[in-house]
């Protein structure tokens, strides 16, 4: 009966650890998921921003301005995409500015916007070039902006 006990233990205690290991890979997962999304969003955002900059000759002037060019130009899967960019939402545009005068650093080194709560990695950063980078907070702190645009 002891050995029945030991091994009883033993098949529970590696259950149990099973468990652990397998909740911790899905939460890993889940951030993955999220990351890549919030990634994909960015992405749009910018794609969006280099269409109205290509059409009109500058940045959209604010998130209302775009969200309207969008729905005509753009159609309306990006809309709810816009809609997160604005005041007190996920992510922070910086709306307003023209390439290539207001970005003398080069597009790629110009954050045009960035997601407002940085995770422990980081902070995803769209550039000017449409292209978005994990950056720690001391790097966010040191990029390029538009001209004009606030830190």
């Amino acid at each position: 009966m002891t050995i029945a006990r030991r091994l009883l233990g033993a098949v529970t205690a590696l259950a149990v650890l099973c468990c652990v290991l397998a909740c911790g890979a899905v939460t890993k997962v889940n951030e993955a998921k999220a990351r890549i999304q919030r990634s994909n969003d960015l992405k749009m955002l910018g794609l969006s921003y280099l269409s109205y900059n290509d059409d009109k000759k500058t940045g959209p002037p604010d998130q209302q301005a775009w969200l309207a060019w969008s729905q005509q130009k753009e159609g309306p899967e990006v809309a709810p995409v816009i809609q997160k960019a604005g005041p007190g939402n996920q992510y922070t545009i910086l709306f307003g500015h023209a390439f290539p005068k207001d970005f003398p650093q080069g597009a790629s080194n110009t954050a045009l916007g960035y997601e407002n709560q940085p995770s422990p990695e980081g902070r995803l950063v769209l550039f000017g070039d449409g292209s978005v980078r994990m950056v720690n907070e001391a790097e966010f702190a040191g990029l390029p902006r538009p001209t004009g645009a606030k830190k």
